[in-house]
Formats: structure tokens, C-alpha cells, sequence
């Protein structure tokens, strides 16, 4: 939802930098178009991580699993 709302936060303020000729208004509006992509560039790594992570923590405990029963049974032989 974040990035969402990011990306919608960027195409207006470069929207309203193509029409506004205010030069305060214009400094206000790049400033906050920066700090959006920035905040945008880092929420899509955050998400970029969180999924490389939730995509190999099944494989982890598989393979913890299987290491186990391998354990248990060299125990029993």
C-alpha cells in the first residue's frame, strides 16, 4: 500500500511542477518529489528483501527437517 501511495504522491507533484511557475512553490515540489522517490527507492527494496526472504524460509526448514530425520535415523541404524 506504501508503495502505492508513493507512486501516486510522485506523479502528482511532477504533474504540478509542469504547471506551477511559482518559483517557491516549485523548490516546495521538487522537495517533496525527492523525498517520495527516496522513500519509494527504499520501500521497493524493503518489499524486494521481504520476498527474497519469505521465498526461502520454506526451503530453510525443509532442508532443517530433512537434516533431522537424517539425524534420527543414523541413531536407529
Amino acid at each position: 500500500m506504501e508503495r502505492f501511495v508513493g507512486r501516486q504522491n510522485i506523479e502528482h507533484y511532477s504533474a504540478m511542477l509542469k504547471i506551477t511557475t511559482n518559483r517557491g512553490q516549485r523548490r516546495v515540489l521538487e522537495k517533496l518529489l525527492l523525498e517520495a522517490q527516496a522513500k519509494l527507492k527504499k520501500d521497493e527494496e524493503d518489499h524486494q528483501k521481504n520476498l527474497s526472504t519469505n521465498q526461502t524460509e520454506p526451503l530453510r526448514k525443509a532442508a532443517s527437517k530433512t537434516v533431522a530425520s537424517l539425524g534420527d535415523k543414523k541413531d536407529h541404524a
